[in-house]
């Protein structure tokens, strides 16, 4: 299941996003069976999805993530960012496609508790 050096230390997740967080958890695991300590997780977008597209939270999956195990997640970027870049870009006819991803599955910081 590894490969590479030891883990040892404080360790950082990095990985492209967290979309329920199942393969975090997985990793945070493993780190804290090999005896190091994970104390982030580094993701290149938040995708700023609900985890439970169901269910009556509005917490996204990088919120309930956070939570659970008391572990920040950085992004490099989120779709907040993207909205903006699409809206005053001459990308802006895909702003549309954008926005009904976020209407379907997206959790927005006013409405979820805050932002990441």
């Amino acid at each position: 299941m590894l490969v590479g050096a030891k883990l040892q230390g404080r360790v950082v997740i990095v990985d492209d996003v967290l979309t329920d967080g199942a393969s975090k958890r997985e990793a945070v695991d493993i780190i804290r069976a090999a005896g190091a300590t994970p104390v982030a997780v580094l993701i290149a977008m938040d995708r700023m999805e609900r985890k439970d597209d169901e269910g009556p939270s509005r917490a996204s999956a990088v919120q309930t993530f956070e939570a659970e195990y008391g572990i920040p997640v950085f992004a490099i970027a989120n779709l907040d960012d993207l909205m903006t870049w699409l809206a005053g870009d001459a990308l802006v006819a895909h702003a549309a496609a954008v926005a009904a991803y976020r209407e379907r599955y997206g959790a927005r910081a006013d409405e979820s508790g805050g932002s990441t």
